[in-house]
């Protein structure tokens, strides 16, 4: 997957002088052809309809690293009125978990894959990050994330673990992993 983060006056609603017809954003979708025949999987990060500002996750079926990948954004369609998004299709590739932290649509400890490893949210607050979504966490450890066992995130031989994580106060993270 990759992440589609940018911001343009184009992309907001239409009630704020952008092109965009649904106030979510739903509108909004990718192709990897410019017929838009050949419709990319993609999760909603984030979408501000005042100001255009959206992150979007596209599954891209190859990237190249010798040549330019051409991604397709097609939106405007005044018909759209519920979300075409794919989530469980962005992470189907051997993720086991991914969580966004302050998703309002779909809850702070929502998880998006197919293996809807929820979490419970323990105080942690939505936040906008450097692009789309974040979670506030106070410090004192009062403010966590606790997600279920689940055989679905416990492999028998390599594991891969990602966080993007900004330690501004000088707090050290401490991921407690069982």
């Amino acid at each position: 997957p990759i992440l589609s983060a940018v911001t343009y006056p184009y992309l907001a609603t239409a009630a704020n002088g952008g092109q965009i017809q649904n106030t979510n954003g739903y509108d909004i979708m990718f192709s990897s052809d410019a017929a838009g025949h050949n419709k990319l999987d993609y999760e909603i990060d984030s979408y501000n309809g005042t100001t255009g500002a959206v992150a979007y996750w596209v599954r891209m079926p190859v990237v190249s690293h010798t040549n330019d990948t051409t991604l397709y954004m097609w939106y405007g369609n005044r018909y759209i009125a519920t979300s075409q998004e794919n989530r469980a299709g962005v992470w189907s590739n051997g993720y086991a978990g991914v969580w966004h932290f302050g998703t309002p649509e779909s809850g702070i400890a929502a998880d998006s894959t197919v293996n809807a490893n929820n979490g419970i949210n323990h105080e942690v607050l939505p936040a906008a990050g450097i692009f789309g979504s974040a979670g506030t966490f106070d410090g004192s450890g009062n403010t966590f994330l606790d997600i279920p066992s689940s055989t679905s995130y416990k492999p028998t031989s390599t594991l891969t673990l990602e966080a993007w994580v900004n330690m501004g106060n000088g707090n050290t993270f401490y991921p407690n992993i069982f």
